[in-house]
């Protein structure tokens, strides 16, 4: 019943969010109007973020991040450019997902003691390292 309430949730919260401007992700949780600081799962579509944060795992598509990203969580990315990405130590599995022309400028960095997993599909790139964790080509 719960899982059912969450789904429906966030079903509700993605279909509301077709119509807002862009610049706004959705995310089961809270957000502060005017930040970019995201608590609960967020997913974010067509957004142009100067850095982003976000306490849970991150969904993005068709979007840019041109500084920093710390997010606390899994990230699961289509067509979508950062500059840099720090996963924040959140006692899960560290894992990144770069698809469809996904790209990061700089670099990962993995900063829990647990070492992390970045799967690039063959249509994206990491032009900087990855600290504390590999590249897993698909």
């Amino acid at each position: 019943m719960k899982k059912i309430f969450i789904l429906s949730l966030w079903l509700t919260l993605s279909i509301c969010n077709q119509g807002f401007a862009n610049d706004i992700c959705s995310v089961i949780g809270h957000h502060q109007p005017g930040s970019y600081e995201y608590n609960g799962p967020t997913i974010c579509d067509l957004v142009n973020f100067p850095t982003i944060i976000v306490h849970g795992p991150l969904t993005i598509t068709s979007s840019s991040i041109s500084g920093e990203a710390r997010i606390s969580g899994p990230i699961h990315s289509s067509n979508s450019v950062f500059s840099s990405i720090i996963i924040e130590n959140n006692h899960s599995r560290n894992r990144i997902y770069l698809n469809d022309h996904s790209s990061v400028k700089n670099d990962i960095t993995f900063a829990s003691e647990i070492p992390g997993k970045v799967y690039v599909d063959s249509t994206s790139s990491i032009e900087g390292h990855v600290n504390n964790g590999s590249i897993i080509k698909r």
